[in-house]
C-alpha cells in the first residue's frame, strides 16, 4: 500500500487479522515442512531501487530512495514471521514508526528463523517497533541503525522498541549502533526473558550498549553480552525493573 500516492517511499507491506508469512519456499514443496530459510531466502526489502549495495563513499546516498517502512501492521494484529529477511528500511522522518515492522497497539508478533539487517531510523525510529507482546526465536538483527538523536534518549534503540511482554530465545545481536540511548532496544512494561542468546558489538553514545530496559520484571538466562558500549550501562541498563540473571 501506497500512504501517499506522490511519494514512492511511503509505500509498505500490510498485515491485518491474523497472518503468517512463511519464507524458505523452492517452488516444489508440497508442505510448509519441506521448506528451507537457509537456502531459500525470502526477503522483504525497503531498497526500492535496489542500488544500496552500489559502492559508494557515503552509504546516506542509496538509502534516501528507500521505503520508510517495509511491514505495517494493523491494530491488533496477531503476526507470525517464519523464515523472513528483512532489509533496506530507512525512516528519516524523525517520526517513531520502525523502519523494518512496525506494529501499533495490541499487537502480537512470532517471529522464528528470521533476519532483521541493515534498516536505518532518524530520530525515534528503531528498526522494529511493538505496541504488544513479542517473542523473537532465533533471529538475527545485525547492522541497524539510528542517528540523529540525542544521546540521553531511549527511543532511538537502533533495533527493537517495545512495549509490553518480550521473549527472545536463541538469538544474536551483532553490530547494531545509535546515536541515542540503548544500542539495542528499549524494553519496557514486560515481563521480558532473554534465553541462550547473544549481544555482541553493539554501540550507544548514551547509556545502555545492548539494553535499556525499565519498568519490567527481567529474567536473563544463559545469555552473552560481549564488547558492547554505552557511556553507562555498556551491556545492560535497568531503570526502575528487576532482575533475575542466571549464567
Amino acid at each position: 500500500i501506497r500512504r501517499d500516492p506522490a511519494d514512492p517511499r511511503s509505500a509498505s507491506f500490510v498485515a491485518q487479522g491474523r497472518v503468517r508469512l512463511l519464507g524458505g519456499f523452492a517452488g516444489n514443496e508440497s508442505d510448509e515442512s519441506e521448506r528451507d530459510p537457509q537456502a531459500h531466502h525470502t526477503v522483504l526489502s525497503g531498497d526500492l531501487l535496489g542500488d544500496d549495495a552500489v559502492p559508494t563513499d557515503d552509504p546516506e546516498e542509496h538509502r534516501q530512495d528507500n521505503a520508510y517502512t517495509i511491514l505495517q501492521g494493523a491494530l491488533g494484529v496477531d503476526l507470525t514471521l517464519d523464515g523472513i529477511e528483512l532489509t533496506g528500511g530507512s525512516n528519516d522522518l524523525g517520526s517513531s514508526a520502525a523502519a523494518a515492522l512496525d506494529l501499533p497497539e495490541n499487537a502480537t508478533l512470532t517471529c522464528r528463523n528470521s533476519v532483521i539487517h541493515d534498516n536505518h531510523g532518524q530520530g525515534r525510529s528503531s528498526a522494529v517497533r511493538v505496541v504488544g507482546s513479542s517473542t523473537w526465536l532465533q533471529c538475527t538483527f545485525e547492522r541497524n541503525q539510528t542517528s540523529g538523536i540525542s544521546a540521553g534518549s531511549a527511543h532511538g534503540a537502533s533495533s527493537l522498541f517495545s512495549e509490553g511482554p518480550v521473549v527472545i530465545e536463541r538469538s544474536v545481536f551483532r553490530d547494531n549502533t545509535t546515536s541515542g540511548a540503548a544500542g539495542v532496544g528499549y524494553l519496557r512494561e514486560g515481563p521480558i526473558t532473554v534465553r541462550d542468546s547473544e549481544f555482541v558489538d553493539n554501540h550507544a553514545e548514551g547509556p545502555g550498549g545492548a539494553l535499556w530496559i525499565e519498568g519490567a520484571e527481567v529474567r536473563i538466562e544463559r545469555s552473552e553480552f560481549t564488547a558492547n558500549h554505552g557511556d553507562s550501562g555498556g551491556a545492560l541498563l535497568l531503570v526502575g525493573s528487576a532482575a533475575t540473571v542466571l549464567r
